[in-house]
């Protein structure tokens, strides 16, 4: 979207001096604690900066805070090669709609003492940790976990080397031209991330017109993509094939929006977002990352909101 606002000269005819840099995702929250000497804003979410505020933070003394919930990402997937004879958690929901936890058993015992390949700290971590967790186990001890980052993790699956393999949209992509399933996505176990606007404190403090503006123009390039996606879609596929795992067709892409969901105006967002009846109210997710760090021993006690400004 930051793309689709670029080609539209938002940022120029709004006065903002903009560069937009490629960091990898998991390497958003660090690049912002690096005290501006990589990025002043970022792309993250939620489910990102909880994991690592402790360490940047708590211990660190940094100040990196979630800014502002800008759309909900619940395409997040665990995949599975083409020749493997897992079942979709789905089938298992479908088969017992009454009985979740015999469902979310029946179908994780198929993975267990597989090698699983997810990025630490994040929400396919999250994921497989409420799964195990639901069937009575601990996850550590029931794969064999392997750390690895989304873009390591394709090459490694479509290798042979991971049975199971975390996957964001484009490794989702990717993965599913070779054949790859998916075993558990986001939207299976009621889960999802929280994307949105992430910065220092300093710099929300000393910046807010800049960040008031940036928030304007993310509403106005999402809703001006939206009106005709098949036909203002071509900086942003032109983006992808540059620096994207895969390359996308239209109709590819139309698909990874389908596994977001975009407000397309601070109202909506509002209501989906920020309201505590929406939908995806921002701290029914910061509550879901506190108890998986904490189940996990990674931190002794809960995150506070005060990491958000998003009040």
């Amino acid at each position: 979207m930051p793309v689709m606002a670029e080609s539209m000269d938002l940022y120029r005819k709004n006065g903002l001096n903009v560069e937009l840099v490629n960091v990898a995702w998991e390497d958003v929250i660090p690049s912002l604690a690096s005290r501006g000497r990589t990025i002043d804003v970022g792309i993250g979410s939620i489910n990102l900066l909880l994991p690592r505020a402790d360490n940047i933070n708590v211990q660190g003394g940094g100040d990196v805070v979630f800014f502002y919930p800008l759309y909900v990402f619940k395409g997040a997937a665990l995949v599975v090669p083409k020749d493997s004879k897992v079942r979709p958690l789905s089938d298992f929901l479908a088969k017992y709609p009454n009985d979740r936890t015999r469902a979310i058993t029946e179908a994780v015992r198929q993975i267990a003492g597989m090698t699983v390949g997810v990025p630490q700290g994040t929400p396919y971590e999250q994921m497989l940790m409420y799964v195990f967790k639901t069937a009575g186990q601990d996850y550590r001890n029931a794969v064999k976990l392997r750390y690895v980052n989304l873009q390591d993790a394709l090459p490694a699956f479509l290798a042979g080397q991971l049975e199971v393999c975390g996957a964001g949209v484009t490794q989702r992509t990717e993965a599913e031209r070779h054949g790859g399933r998916v075993f558990m996505q986001m939207e299976d176990i009621n889960f999802a991330e929280i994307v949105g606007l992430v910065t220092t404190r300093h710099y929300a403090t000393t910046h807010k017109a800049e960040l008031d503006k940036l928030k304007r123009i993310w509403f106005e390039s999402v809703d001006y993509l939206m009106q005709d996606v098949d036909h203002r879609s071509a900086p942003v596929l032109g983006y992808l094939a540059r620096t994207a795992s895969t390359k996308y067709s239209l109709d590819e892409y139309k698909q990874a929006l389908g596994f977001q969901v975009f407000p397309r105006s601070e109202q909506q967002d509002y209501e989906l977002l920020l309201d505590p009846n929406g939908r995806f109210y921002w701290r029914r997710t910061w509550d879901i990352v506190n108890d998986y760090l904490i189940s996990t021993g990674a931190i002794n006690k809960p995150i506070p909101y005060e990491y958000s400004m998003s009040q």
